[in-house]
């Protein structure tokens, strides 16, 4: 081989060196160049999709944003780690989304709410006076209130009614009731405050009080009830002597023991008593004159006292029950006649109240 072929062989490899060093050289820059510049993107916290670098040219490539990601991107990777020969190319894989430019907005309108109206309860006192409503005042929820009161009640004489809109409609049931205990009300009052129908008074009949209180308690819907009704102790009395006015309490002849027609009065008695556990009672034992006055007053004793204890079983309190032994100094018609003696032999009923507070 020639000495000239050897020159331009050697002058051959030394420009393949060159070419291999640069390629080498190049390549460390560009993968420098990605690295660097993916490190700086998300430090910023810019979202990319990609970064490349191919010679002269960094290419990063952004999804769907803004147009100011274009200063922050060239900010970041022209930070001095780029060779001076090197460009970044910025492209989207979607359409450029222009920011709005700045505006001002209006404060919302006032707005104007109606003012809230309380709700209220309606108020309702009467008074009764033989069964009949003698005062009314109070508050109710308009003319259909006062319409159905008087439809019940009567003619609104000397009433005293608000009808206020602001006031929810008294129940119906509870207005039911009301007729119905002014109905059976010998003398007492009413109320009605606050969603609760309050009834004290007294009636004129055993009957009525035991139904009244059946009733109160059963209450009714969207109210309750509280009552304390007491009986008329006359009228018990009335009661008591017109279930004996035909056939007195009897017994077997001189003895204490009471006989079936006695008992079966008595149980009439005590469907009258029971009503009322308020009341005190007074059993009166009588006889006639015929016999010792001495063993009149203690058959009169012992007769109220068997009375006394069938009460008692009947389910009367025994502690409002008391017996006495008149025997034969109250007649009542003349002890000359077979009838007048009979008249005499007899069991009364004296009725007055304890004072205790009933159901």
């Amino acid at each position: 081989m020639s000495d000239r072929t050897i020159a331009v062989y050697g002058m051959v490899a030394v420009a393949l060196l060159c070419v291999l060093a640069v390629v080498f050289e190049l390549s460390d820059l560009e993968s420098g160049v990605t690295e660097r510049t993916q490190a700086a993107l998300d430090d910023a916290g810019v979202g990319y999709e990609s970064v490349s670098a191919d010679g002269r040219i960094a290419k990063v490539i952004l999804p769907v944003n803004a147009s100011v990601l274009d200063q922050l991107i060239r900010a970041v990777v022209d930070d001095g780690f780029l060779s001076p020969t090197m460009r970044v190319d910025i492209e989207r894989s979607g359409p450029m989304i222009t920011e709005p430019s700045p505006t001002t907005t209006s404060p919302p309108p006032p707005t104007t709410t109606e003012p809230v109206v309380p709700v209220k309860s309606p108020e309702l006192r009467l008074e009764v006076v033989a069964n009949r409503v003698t005062m009314l005042d109070g508050r109710v929820g308009g003319r259909s209130d006062t319409a159905a009161l008087a439809a019940r009640l009567g003619p609104p004489n000397g009433w005293n009614l608000d009808e206020d809109p602001a006031t929810l409609n008294l129940p119906s049931g509870a207005l039911a009731l009301i007729d119905v205990v002014v109905d059976d009300l010998a003398e007492g009052e009413i109320r009605f405050s606050d969603g609760i129908l309050i009834v004290t008074g007294t009636t004129t009949a055993e009957a009525d009080i035991a139904r009244l209180r059946r009733l109160l308690t059963a209450g009714g819907t969207n109210f309750t009830v509280s009552h304390q009704l007491i009986a008329d102790p006359s009228a018990i009395e009335a009661a008591i002597i017109e279930v004996t006015r035909i056939d007195g309490i009897t017994f077997d002849s001189g003895t204490a023991n009471i006989n079936e027609a006695g008992r079966l009065l008595l149980d009439d008695i005590t469907a009258i008593l029971i009503a009322d556990p308020a009341l005190s009672i007074t059993i009166e034992g009588h006889t006639d004159s015929f016999g010792d006055p001495d063993r009149n007053l203690q058959l009169s004793l012992a007769r109220a006292m068997s009375v006394a204890q069938y009460l008692v079983t009947a389910g009367i309190d025994e502690a409002a029950l008391t017996p006495v032994g008149s025997g034969d100094s109250q007649p009542v018609s003349d002890n000359e006649t077979p009838e007048g003696r009979a008249a005499n032999r007899r069991i009364e009923f004296i009725i007055s109240r304890r004072g205790i507070a009933t159901p």
